[in-house]
């Protein structure tokens, strides 16, 4: 094994353990950063215009990029539900471009992304600010082009663990901060425009 002798491997072992301890509450650790972060950010943002929009719309419309934002997006319009507000979850990029060509000034598009990039979404976005659409942007605070087409944006912080897999184009993010910002956003509603 390239050990001079068995007390050599025992410190080696030990060590490792350490390390792989040290590594899981740095995730912890990281964790709660995130959310504390997370927490400022949406402490920074008056969230009373972004809940006017919904509240005055037509029709609202929530699209996640992916498979995470798309679960988060469903339980926020869920929570939505108990308010007797519907909010109609796009399920894919097809229907997104459906929605685009019909959608009126008078409705809100939320679009949640992890990056804020893509071609598809980009395009669609450039579409909706010409027709006037009222866009919210939720993505990871980060200069990208979601953002800069939006007329509201919400943001959250979410740092990717390193070492979840040994794939370097394997890409793992983590959603409970997403989670967060847009149930700081439902509260908000709650407590200023629910009767």
């Amino acid at each position: 094994l390239g050990f001079s002798g068995f007390n050599e491997f025992k410190f080696f072992l030990k060590q490792e353990v350490n390390e792989r301890r040290t590594n899981k509450n740095k995730s912890w650790q990281l964790l709660q950063s995130d959310i504390e972060k997370t927490i400022h950010l949406t402490e920074e943002t008056n969230l009373l215009p972004i809940n006017r929009l919904i509240a005055e719309a037509k029709n609202i419309f929530v699209f996640g990029t992916d498979w995470g934002e798309h679960n988060t997006a469903e339980l926020f319009a869920r929570n939505f539900m108990a308010l007797d507000i519907y909010m109609t979850v796009i399920p894919s990029i097809t229907e997104l471009r459906w929605v685009s060509e019909k959608v009126q000034k008078n409705d809100v598009i939320l679009i949640i992304s992890y990056s804020g990039e893509g071609k598809d979404v980009t395009e669609i976005s450039q579409l909706l600010k010409l027709k006037k659409v009222k866009i919210i942007s939720v993505t990871p605070l980060t200069r990208n082009h979601l953002s800069n087409l939006s007329s509201h944006n919400l943001y959250y912080q979410a740092t990717q663990l390193e070492g979840v897999s040994d794939d370097p184009n394997a890409e793992y993010n983590l959603f409970t901060t997403l989670h967060v910002v847009l149930d700081a956003l439902f509260r908000n509603y709650f407590d200023n425009f629910y009767q």
